[in-house]
């Protein structure tokens, strides 16, 4: 797979194996688990886990006759979501369409709960609240914050995260400058990034929480962050379902609040 605007370049540049064979060239290569795309993007992936998901909730609801919410969520969480979460920080969308295709598959699943089907079934956002799961969307911004603060205390690759002092506000993290630059890397996809998504989330946590981020373990961070996320409206897109927000991402949820 090759990375670049020039298809010039592309075609007038061949690769070749050590025994002088020529590599063929594909737009998608799988590398550890993930699908990454020669357009930096990952809706090939995203399109892959989906499907994926939707088989094996099928295949749940064909071999189990059981409906209860304990059985189902079990094997949701343990054969389904697994899957719809590998690495999802690296490859979390920002798009509402690609979001919302993703979340189809928990969303459906659960509407096939006892108790939570039927025509006069409760919403998504009020069978969330009654199963006490995160959507699918709230859930990886969880996964990014965690992922941020153990790249700051060493337990993972930090990909360059550079921490800033403010005597008023305490600790943050500095968001790249979003502008257009002319490689490969686009200021969309920039903005995708763990680099610009992790301190972005990061910086809206509470002050006592970002400034003490060093001094308790990861499990207590986890803790008091599950604490946080608990006041913040959890509202996936859902057709005929209104929010205040402009979209469900912490960021935006936690704007409304202070209004």
């Amino acid at each position: 797979v090759r990375f670049g605007k020039s298809e010039t370049l592309k075609s007038s540049t061949c690769y070749v194996s050590p025994s002088g064979e020529k590599i063929q060239t594909r737009e998608n290569v799988r590398d550890l688990g993930v699908i990454m795309s020669e357009n930096l993007r990952f809706d090939e992936h995203i399109s892959t886990i989906v499907n994926k998901g939707t088989q094996l909730c099928g295949w749940i609801l064909r071999t189990f006759k059981t409906r209860s919410q304990e059985t189902m969520m079990l094997l949701f969480k343990q054969l389904v979501r697994n899957s719809l979460e590998y690495c999802c920080p690296l490859w979390s969308p920002n798009e509402e369409f690609l979001k919302k295709k993703i979340e189809k598959v928990q969303r459906t699943f659960t509407r096939r709960i006892k108790g939570l089907s039927g025509t006069d079934r409760p919403s998504y956002w009020d069978r969330l609240q009654l199963l006490n799961i995160y959507s699918l969307e709230r859930r990886r911004e969880r996964y990014m914050i965690l992922y941020t603060v153990k790249a700051l205390t060493g337990l993972v690759p930090n990909p360059g995260f550079v921490v800033h002092q403010n005597k008023r506000t305490g600790l943050h993290l500095v968001v790249p400058w979003s502008r257009s630059i002319s490689g490969i890397a686009t200021e969309k996809m920039k903005d995708r990034s763990i680099l610009v998504q992790g301190p972005k989330l990061f910086n809206i946590l509470p002050k006592d929480l970002r400034m003490e981020y060093e001094n308790i373990s990861i499990e207590s961070f986890k803790h008091r962050l599950d604490e946080f996320l608990r006041t913040i409206p959890d509202q996936p897109t859902v057709a005929g379902l209104g929010r205040a927000a402009d979209s469900n991402s912490i960021i935006d949820q936690i704007k409304t609040l202070h209004q």
